[in-house]
């Protein structure tokens, strides 16, 4: 995964939900914080325009239709991130929300475990985490897959090319049966990464 670049330049908007067309794209329609996409959480309905900075807290009222502080997220991490920003002093302790549009939150803030836990490295790791709930079963469980999923299909590729190796050009209906299973094996298995890889196409339903 990677930090998240806008490219969009929307016109500006009276109401701060009718960004949400732009920034479905920009986020190539998945969560800014789980990384979820709208075909793993049933389309864009379960999907809001979220606040990164709280609408709330009078310190960024001026903020409420400002495009740069508008984030793409699933439901459950706009609920659980709700009004939430971290003290003064927590700030100086280096406490607070990672932005997703600054840095890569899983390759600076955190590690995936094997069994699809996300440990923190930082400050803002932990806060991220436990604020947002990045732990949750429903994200673990995606992880776990993801993982998993790309691991067999490694696995696959790997016995695909020793096989070429071992037996060059050859062509008896023996390697060639065993070849053409493995490459079956793998196709059926990068389709099962196709949900877990997020691709970048909307669901609209």
């Amino acid at each position: 995964m990677t930090k998240i670049i806008r490219h969009q330049n929307p016109p500006i908007q009276s109401r701060y939900q009718d960004y949400k067309p732009f920034l479905r794209i920009d986020f190539t329609y998945q969560c800014a914080y789980c990384r979820i996409h709208e075909a793993q959480w049933g389309s864009q309905r379960n999907f809001a325009v979220e606040h990164f900075r709280p609408k709330s807290d009078p310190r960024f009222k001026n903020l409420t239709l400002a495009y740069s502080n508008l984030y793409y997220s699933c439901n459950r991490c706009n609920d659980f991130k709700g009004k939430t920003w971290p003290s003064g002093q927590q700030e100086a302790d280096g406490y607070g929300f990672c932005d997703p549009c600054r840095e890569d939150f899983y390759a600076i803030h955190v590690k995936q475990n094997s069994n699809g836990v996300l440990e923190p490295l930082t400050n803002v790791g932990r806060y991220t985490c436990d604020h947002i709930r990045l732990n949750r079963k429903i994200l673990r469980e995606c992880r776990e897959t993801e993982r998993r999923l790309l691991n067999d299909v490694r696995s696959t590729h790997r016995l695909l090319r020793r096989l070429e190796q071992k037996h060059g050009e050859q062509k008896t209906s023996e390697i060639r049966s065993v070849l053409e299973e493995y490459i079956r094996d793998s196709r059926e298995k990068l389709k099962g990464l196709h949900v877990f890889f997020r691709p970048a196409v909307p669901v609209d339903e």
